[in-house]
């Protein structure tokens, strides 16, 4: 019926979700798109061409359709969330509003899937094929035992359905009909509200109880049938003024476990929250993508993580949380600066270098000041008569030159702007041989450093360099990045971490942080080689592929200030976000975070160049309009 092998073929899996259900995670080999590819070998085709060719809101879109060898393989979107089963196991029963509020949205797209023409009975309706989105949106999934609604048939020819939820006629006592689901939505409502369907039905309102009743009624003649009929019915119950009530769920950053939010430690592993997340009558729109493994037995959908390239942008972020008291005296990763060359004499000039003091500041500088030091960590430290510096740590190195250290008062000052602090060490008389740097800054510890003879150290030999390859270290210690064709000139506070990515040509990912004012931002550049989007495509799909690509590092994410415009002469589509870190920030879970994603569309191929400008929210730093500026200063490159 289907031969749509080609277009199902473009798809590679990235993780599997379930895999004795053939359910896994596939991602499109030109667009990026992340997808749910499922093989069937129970079910009806032509329920999903219907579907194919007719969309129904808050249930996955099918992409592509390819029947073989009695299994039809299914290519529908992504969606992420976690399912209502999985929701009720670990929160409990529902308020009677966010009940009803899950249950009118069902009614709402069973109303979509009884109004095809003959109408298409889902027969499956229960708490694991239905998702709860991070916007609290209900989406339907599963429509493996769905059919069509024959009228003249007595009884089904296949007998599918969940015990418990399956309608009578399911099992043989008639044919299905649009009643048939509407059973299952009242068992749902029950299991909702109790816990246990039949089961403590004080925690429910006479309204409720009548309308459950009806839904739930053996006979299929006496139950309500009309799904938007019973969704006027349940609205008229929800006052709809008080705050939404609805569940999230969290996962513990150590173990994995998942939680309900406002749990104060987890249970298996023992890791207390800092800060309690919001409890889990929050709005569930607070919730972004849910773990990376699912059970088996649950339809959660969990948001694989994006090439691994894209994720060490969260984990530089992290250096926020994590790497402070490595940036105290010598960051963990430090960037990969300046090397300078030129002689570590006392009389040495640092090539390169720029805004040097003038004749009459060094002639007041002490001969034997000037020359290297070494720190006693494994640090290095070469100051140069002209009033420039290059601080070595043990992973890289990188100058001040546009902050010339000083000497006055036999007080040593120098100012290290990408460890964002001033560092000074008291000199007595000419003796210079031992020199114990401190500061009032938590971005740096007191160190000490011996003075090393003439002979010029090894990381003073070379250009200047990062550990990206795609980076250029300035003289004044801006780094210049040229990426895909673009130049983008990055401020001399940002570090180059050294990591995996260095060699990659796509990926470059630059931070800073400062304990002081407990900043923490990152710069992240990436160049999917696989997105091939033209600008159509990008321009319908923009704030999809946006929270696509920032779920991988952030929950709750929202997007504003949203812009179609052209920057480095290519068409751009930019926007301002906020979020909360996700796992991938591993002991920096649920950190405010803003920041700017654009996608340039560029190149060859029309291929997508990401960004994602990040900085946490409750800094008095604030470098977003510094962060735009880097964005919209960018120039294409010119032979």
């Amino acid at each position: 019926m289907f031969d749509q092998e080609l277009p199902v073929s473009y798809y590679e899996e990235i993780s599997q979700l379930n895999k004795e259900h053939h359910v896994s995670v596939v991602r499109h080999r030109e667009t990026g798109r992340i997808c749910v590819k499922k093989v069937l070998s129970v079910c009806d085709p032509a329920v999903y061409a219907a579907l194919f060719r007719h969309p129904v809101k808050q249930m996955p879109r099918i992409y592509a359709l390819y029947e073989d060898a009695g299994t039809l393989t299914v290519i529908e979107e992504y969606i992420s969330g976690d399912s209502l089963e999985e929701v009720l196991s670990l929160c409990g029963p529902l308020p009677e509003e966010e009940a009803v509020r899950i249950t009118v949205q069902l009614c709402r797209i069973l109303s979509e899937l009884h109004a095809f023409d003959p109408p298409l009975i889902h027969r499956d309706i229960k708490p694991s094929n239905i998702l709860l989105t991070e916007d609290g949106q209900a989406v339907l999934l599963d429509m493996n035992a769905a059919k069509f609604m024959h009228a003249e048939k007595a009884e089904d020819t296949v007998k599918l359905g969940t015990p418990g939820f399956a309608a009578p006629e399911q099992y043989g006592f008639g044919s299905s009909t649009t009643a048939t689901d509407l059973y299952a939505v009242g068992v749902l409502l029950d299991l909702m509200l109790t816990g246990t369907p039949g089961e403590r039905a004080e925690r429910i309102s006479p309204a409720l109880k009548k309308i459950i009743s009806r839904l739930r009624a053996l006979d299929p003649a006496q139950r309500l049938s009309d799904a938007e009929e019973l969704a006027r019915a349940l609205s008229a119950l929800s006052s709809g003024n008080g705050p939404r009530e609805s569940f999230r769920l969290i996962s513990c950053p150590v173990c994995g476990k998942r939680l309900p939010a406002g749990t104060p430690s987890c249970p298996d592993c023992g890791h207390a929250f800092e800060t309690p997340a919001p409890s889990s009558a929050d709005s569930v729109s607070g919730r972004g993508p849910a773990d990376s493994a699912s059970s088996a037995g649950t339809k959660k959908r969990t948001r694989p993580m994006l090439p691994a390239a894209a994720l060490i942008a969260a984990l530089l972020f992290l250096a926020a949380a994590v790497l402070y008291p490595a940036l105290s005296r010598r960051p963990a990763a430090p960037t990969a600066a300046p090397q300078a060359s030129g002689e570590a004499s006392s009389g040495a000039e640092a090539p390169q270098a720029s805004g040097g003091s003038s004749a009459a500041a060094a002639s007041r500088i002490p001969a034997g000041l000037p020359g290297s030091y070494e720190g006693s960590g494994g640090s290095g430290l070469t100051l140069f008569a002209d009033g420039t510096a290059v601080y070595y740590l043990e992973d890289g190195v990188f100058s001040e030159p546009a902050d010339p250290w000083a000497f006055e008062d036999g007080r040593l000052s120098i100012t290290l702007s990408k460890l964002n602090c001033v560092i000074t060490a008291d000199v007595e008389g000419e003796d210079f041989s031992t020199l114990v740097f401190r500061s009032d800054s938590g971005n740096w510890d007191a160190e000490t450093f011996r003075k090393l003879p003439k002979e010029e150290p090894k990381y003073l030999k070379g250009a200047l360099r990062s550990f990206d390859k795609a980076v250029t270290v300035l003289p004044d210690g801006q780094m210049s990045l040229t990426f895909d064709g673009i130049r983008f000139t990055v401020p001399k506070h940002y570090l180059d971490y050294r990591d995996s990515y260095d060699k990659d040509m796509n990926t470059v990912i630059l931070s800073e942080a400062d304990t002081d004012t407990i900043y923490y931002g990152s710069l992240l550049f990436y160049n999917d080689a696989f997105a091939h989007l033209d600008t159509l495509d990008v321009r319908l799909n923009f704030q999809g592929f946006a929270k696509e690509f920032l779920y991988s590092f952030y929950y709750d994410v929202s997007l504003t200030d949203v812009k179609e415009e052209t920057i480095a002469g290519r068409r751009a589509f930019t926007a301002r976000f906020t979020g909360e870190t996700n796992n991938g920030f591993s002991g920096a879970t649920g950190l405010d975070a803003e920041g700017i994603v654009a996608f340039l569309v560029t190149g060859e191929g029309d291929h997508v160049l990401r960004l994602c400008f990040t900085q946490n929210a409750d800094s008095v730093t604030d470098r977003m309009e510094e962060m735009e500026r880097i964005l919209y200063d960018a120039a294409p490159v010119t032979e």
